[in-house]
């Protein structure tokens, strides 16, 4: 028997892409560093996902030669919900689960999402001294100009994030990677149960955990042969990334 996975999706970054994503590593390595000796307390990372109600499990053991089995394709018609996370090295500042209903709107995600964390973090970041460096990918909503106007008038500085680089987003590559693999298997019934499963996860996570979360992020800014940036060693890595199909960006 041979375990298989059901299928993949490949993405192949373009030159200007990779030397992009060399630049804004750069930049995203930098803020790491400087953090660190505060434990990243002010560098939240912030990022989106959708959340299925049920989770096929996508690997099995079959007879060597056999075909590889299928499984049903989700769809946009299958029943989920879309959770934002907003963490730092220290804690979790949000959990937010936005319906599919109406999506999410920029009036939303500024005067709730972004506002909400704000007033969090006036009040209790004793460490609070400049401004927080967000990072978060390049969604459209994130990348609006409203978003831009809120992030100038706000305590946060925005840190660029390359496309189609998951492995430089805390989110991407620790938070709902490991989430979803334990809700493999696993049927919700109605949204409390998911929040729950999901809340119950992110309570478990200590600050030693996150910090931990940072530090593989600095090296994945690094990863590859890539030095730090003082030695000008940064070259652009022959990079393939793998989606899953469920995954949208």
């Amino acid at each position: 028997y041979t375990k298989v996975s059901k299928r993949w999706v490949p993405y192949t970054l373009s030159a200007e892409q990779k030397q992009k994503r060399v630049q804004m590593a750069e930049v995203l390595y930098g803020d790491i560093v400087n953090e660190s000796g505060n434990n990243y307390a002010n560098l939240a990372t912030m990022n989106e996902s959708w959340m299925y109600f049920e989770y096929l499990i996508m690997t099995q053991w079959v007879p060597a030669g056999t075909a590889r089995p299928q499984a049903a394709r989700t769809t946009i018609h299958t029943k989920k919900i879309m959770l934002r996370a907003v963490l730092t090295g220290t804690e979790f500042w949000l959990l937010d689960f936005k319906t599919e209903i109406g999506g999410i709107d920029l009036k939303y995600f500024t005067e709730v999402v972004l506002s909400a964390i704000q007033d969090d973090m006036r009040i209790l970041l004793e460490s609070l001294i400049d401004r927080v460096r967000l990072h978060m990918d390049n969604a459209p909503s994130y990348n609006s100009k409203a978003t831009n106007w809120f992030l100038t008038e706000s305590i946060f500085e925005r840190i660029p994030h390359p496309l189609y680089s998951p492995d430089l987003a805390p989110c991407d590559f620790w938070l709902f990677e490991e989430l979803k693999g334990m809700m493999r298997g696993k049927k919700f019934a109605e949204l409390n149960e998911l929040s729950q499963f999901c809340s119950d996860f992110t309570e478990s996570q200590n600050a030693d955990k996150l910090k931990s979360v940072y530090e593989e992020c600095e090296r994945c800014c690094i990863q590859d042969g890539l030095k730090t940036p003082a030695q000008g060693l940064f070259r652009a890595p022959e990079l393939n990334f793998f989606f899953f199909l469920f995954k949208t960006k």
